[in-house]
């Protein structure tokens, strides 16, 4: 769901979640449901095991654990029976597998964390100074990893940006540990689920009906 400032109204029930995305003036730009029992699966880290490789298209196919193996592009230097972390960034569909990265990011509210790709990485559109926020994110990066400022950190402090830069490199170990331990195929970190992705990426205010969720992600 596309959120663009506006107000985002989210409704519970006992069998699923619905988040409606309102222009400034109330008209409805966006709906998202996601029902008791779906699991998302659009931004999951796996640990997959390599079943085919396709030289001539610069792509493999990753055994994730799902019907299907996922299908990884741009890929290079990979064999066989190999395992590899890699992150889902389109579900299954249409009789094809799920569409895979190797190159994951963990995204936050203000910063993206880029893992094993140093340097700062900047939206197409920046609304801020570069060279202010640069000056920001470059002690904070963690080591081997990069920073993706997202449009609200032009208007977040420093200390909100190094909490959540630690915190991002702390999921990310995490995930690290995980992959470790695991025998392929193994999932290292969920998907978000529908709210979680709402405070998130929301620009605008949030209005929910549910106590208890209010209560949960207060």
């Amino acid at each position: 769901m596309a959120v663009t400032g506006g107000t985002v109204l989210i409704e519970v029930s006992p069998g699923e979640t619905r988040a409606a995305t309102l222009e400034h003036d109330g008209r409805l730009v966006g709906l998202e449901v996601e029902r008791l029992g779906d699991a998302p699966v659009t931004g999951a880290v796996r640990l997959g095991r390599v079943t085919r490789v396709e030289p001539g298209m610069g792509a493999a196919f990753v055994e994730i654990g799902e019907d299907q193996p996922g299908f990884l592009g741009k890929m290079r230097d990979v064999t066989e029976g190999e395992a590899a972390i890699v992150q889902i960034i389109r579900p299954a569909g249409g009789g094809k597998g799920a569409v895979l990265t190797a190159a994951p990011v963990v995204g936050g509210r203000y910063l993206s964390l880029t893992p094993d790709r140093p340097g700062i990485h900047w939206p197409q559109r920046w609304p801020g100074d570069r060279a202010a926020m640069t000056a920001v994110l470059e002690p904070i990066s963690p080591p081997d990893s990069g920073l993706a400022p997202r449009p609200r950190a032009a208007d977040a402090d420093a200390a909100t940006l190094r909490r959540e830069a630690e915190h991002l490199a702390a999921v990310w170990a995490g995930v690290r540990d995980r992959a470790a331990r695991a025998r392929p195929p193994a999932e290292l970190q969920p998907a978000p689920r529908l709210v979680d992705r709402v405070l998130r990426d929301a620009e605008g205010p949030v209005v929910i009906d549910d106590p208890r969720e209010y209560s949960r992600i207060k």
